[in-house]
């Protein structure tokens, strides 16, 4: 059975496995949910929000640890 299925699959061809590529991926884009543009708005500022939030975070942990390190090496 296995062997008939990977026999049948060899004789078609890379062109038609691509078209029934973006026919199975249209048809499933048909089963998803969109959220509202509102919804969508607000989510988006939540992560521009915390991806800024996290990078000054992050910023201002690293240059503690250079002014630390510094320190260090500069008593050596």
């Amino acid at each position: 059975m296995a062997k008939q299925a990977s026999a049948v699959q060899a004789k078609t061809g890379f062109i038609d496995r691509i078209r029934q590529f973006f026919s199975e991926v249209q048809h499933e884009m048909t089963k998803v949910t969109w959220p509202p543009w509102e919804e969508l708005k607000h989510s988006t500022a939540i992560v521009l929000f915390m991806l800024v939030l996290f990078a000054s975070i992050i910023f201002a942990m690293d240059n503690v640890f250079s002014t630390i390190v510094m320190f260090v090496l500069r008593l050596g």
